[in-house]
């Protein structure tokens, strides 16, 4: 399998407000500005935004010991903060200073219950087996959905694997973790791109779809 590109990782922490928030509260103005300036952002929100859908800075920086990590996003909700880099490594890395640096600035708290930490990760791949070459024990079905087009379409398109995705019962209490896996939008299938998403750190993300690669090749020999 190809790694073509990470294109997103993001890290989030999850946490009860009244146990993270400053006794005392804090100048939320002042607290913007200091973040957009801490990560040296293009965007900084803006009040409004803050006390309505969230906090969002964009494009900014991070120095972590001499290596500049990107930040894409940055975002506060009442509930949590998100950073979105290209790797849930340097995601956490980001996260962790932000807090850290809250609690030393504007007297944010340890909560009393734990973090809830979550990722998600999304990568563009080339598998070395096409995910396609797995269905071939349904292609009668195939077959007849491609039969089932306009008769006056022209050329016939063949009908083959786009996309899969894998979930849980979200009526289930708990998080909802999902994996993705479909053709790269405006590229040809014929250059075997695939985009996925997934639940999970940036390395392990890696490390399934490498089994599942493993797996079709077992599977074709």
């Amino acid at each position: 399998m190809e790694l073509i590109s990470q294109d997103g990782a993001m890290a989030s922490l999850i946490f009860i407000s009244d146990q993270v928030r400053p006794v005392k509260g804090f100048y939320l103005p002042r607290l913007l500005r200091a973040i957009a300036e801490r990560y040296k952002t293009a965007k900084a929100a803006s009040t409004e935004e803050a006390r309505t859908s969230g906090a969002i800075f964009q494009d900014g920086t991070f120095d972590d010991g001499g290596r500049s990590i990107g930040i894409g996003t940055l975002r506060l909700f009442n509930d949590g903060i998100a950073a979105i880099t290209t790797d849930t490594v340097d995601s956490d890395l980001v996260l962790d200073d932000l807090f850290a640096w809250l609690k030393q600035e504007f007297q944010f708290r340890d909560p009393s219950t734990p973090f809830i930490r979550v990722y998600q990760s999304d990568l563009v791949v080339k598998f070395d087996h096409d995910p396609a070459s797995a269905f071939g024990l349904i292609q009668s079905f195939l077959d007849f959905i491609q039969g089932q087009g306009p008769p006056t379409a022209h050329p016939t398109k063949s009908v083959v694997f786009r996309n899969i995705a894998f979930s849980a019962d979200p009526t289930v209490p708990g998080l909802t973790p999902e994996f993705t896996i479909e053709r790269r939008t405006n590229v040809p299938w014929r250059l075997g791109l695939y985009f996925s998403k997934a639940h999970m750190q940036t390395k392990a993300h890696i490390r399934a779809l490498e089994i599942l690669d493993g797996l079709l090749g077992a599977a074709k020999s």
